[in-house]
């Protein structure tokens, strides 16, 4: 069983509740408390405390929930790449322009859209077995602006070398062309703006998103990729970069966000479900809680079992299953 522990950072945490987040104490709890079955041995009798897991406390603004879901994520679809005999896939980014906190729902409401669109596109449609998307969050500058882009990987039935395989060009002007339509019909604000301070400039040509696309035909390379767009957002820093007013703003905007969506060969394995927090003790009669200061002393006299893992709060565990 693997998970991470990190002991929260309280400045994290206020922050949060200073903004409105009032959730402190599910954050605060998060990964503090440790799940452990007791197991005897039946030769001495001895009695082992056996850990199966920590409290999560499964909020979309904790950066170990965050962390620990894109994890399995990974490890979940590095599985299913590993078991391919063949790969032939392509990987492009959808990056528009910055925009404001505010409005980030709304873009990436734009991005999915366009991304469905170029899935449907006649050059794709009936050559993709599967798809990953993931949504990243770049820099966020003084003036609270976010950069804000998509990461996408098609898996393909055939060829994607030579004539098979779209030239950038042509495939950015397809992506200029989608979302240009989409951002026009949700009436994106940003966009609609930033389109007619274009026109009126007098731009010869107005680029409303920047894009590449890339083919990979080989099980390490695509590998490679999918723990690039997979890798932490490093929700921490973001928000503890954010003023209160936009990070109000950034909450209520992520709420209930799906960073990752798949389909196809990526579909999500079915699996029995992973048991987690409270679901340990209804799973296992023996199962108990053990409070902070107790699994404070299990992680210290068991740091063979804990390796270094990120930062130096944190840390990631392979323990067997139970």
């Amino acid at each position: 069983m693997a998970f991470v522990i990190r002991k929260n950072s309280e400045n994290l945490i206020d922050k949060l509740e200073n903004a409105g987040h009032f959730r402190r104490r599910f954050l605060e709890n998060c990964s503090s408390f440790m799940y452990v079955i007791n197991k005897i041995n039946e030769n001495t009798g001895e009695i082992t405390q056996n850990p199966i897991g920590f409290y999560r406390c499964k909020d979309c603004m904790c950066p170990i929930c965050n962390d620990i879901k894109l994890y399995k994520i990974k490890n979940d679809l590095i599985s299913k790449i590993e078991s391919m005999d063949t790969c032939n896939a392509i990987f492009f980014t959808i990056s528009p322009k910055r925009v404001e906190i505010r409005y980030i729902k709304d873009l990436i409401n734009v991005l999915r859209g366009t991304f469905t669109k170029i899935k449907n596109n006649k050059f794709f449609r009936n050559r993709i077995s599967g798809y990953i998307t993931c949504i990243e969050f770049g820099s966020i500058t003084d003036k609270n602006y976010i950069h804000i882009h998509m990461h996408c990987v098609l898996a393909m039935s055939n060829s994607v070398k030579g004539r098979n395989f779209i030239k950038n060009t042509d495939f950015n002007s397809i992506v200029c062309d989608i979302f240009d339509s989409i951002a026009s019909k949700l009436k994106f604000t940003p966009y609609m703006v930033n389109k007619i301070i274009y026109e009126v400039s007098c731009e010869e040509n107005y680029i409303p998103v920047q894009t590449n696309i890339q083919s990979i035909t080989s099980i390490s390379k695509i590998i490679q990729k999918m723990k690039y767009i997979l890798k932490s957002k490093d929700l921490e820093n973001l928000i503890l970069s954010l003023n209160r007013s936009s990070l109000t703003s950034f909450i209520s905007q992520i709420v209930n966000m799906k960073y990752v969506t798949r389909g196809g060969i990526f579909s999500k394995s079915n699996t029995k479900h992973n048991i987690s927090s409270a679901d340990f003790a209804a799973e296992y009669k023996n199962c108990y809680l053990l409070n902070r200061l107790d699994t404070e002393k299990y992680i210290q006299k068991n740091k063979e079992k804990f390796l270094l893992w990120k930062s130096a709060d944190t840390f990631y565990s392979e323990i067997g299953e139970v």
